[in-house]
């Protein structure tokens, strides 16, 4: 199957996915119906796989869509630029005092610590 581009799938395609999963659709007609490369397939599943048990108390390993928009979404908080204070805890600190404890402003501490560059 040709390349169809960077796409993310949506709540639906996973749950369309796992529907077609349990009636053992061809994983090639999967990615057909949802329009995504044959890979995206394969790595969605991947990512899914979790142990469930059956009504006889067996573990089975299957997709799950739930587990799926889990990883994916702390993926997406996971996202973005460090905090810039990074690990100065000891200014951290210094900066919740001043505003928390002795009740200054923001704009004045801000216009102290431009002062002091």
């Amino acid at each position: 199957m040709n390349y169809k581009g960077n796409q993310h799938l949506k709540w639906e395609d996973r749950l369309s996915l796992e529907r077609m999963l349990k009636i053992k659709t061809p994983k090639p007609k999967i990615a057909e119906a949802l329009g995504v490369c044959l890979k995206t397939v394969y790595n969605e599943i991947a990512r899914g796989m979790c142990e469930q048990l059956t009504s006889e108390l067996e573990p089975v390993s299957r997709y799950c869509a739930d587990v799926t928009e889990r990883k994916y979404q702390e993926h997406l908080r996971a996202k973005g630029l460090d905090i810039k204070l990074g690990k100065d805890f000891a200014f951290a600190e210094y900066i919740e005092e001043q505003i928390i404890e002795k009740n200054g402003p923001p704009a004045r501490l801000w216009h102290k610590l431009r002062l002091t560059e």
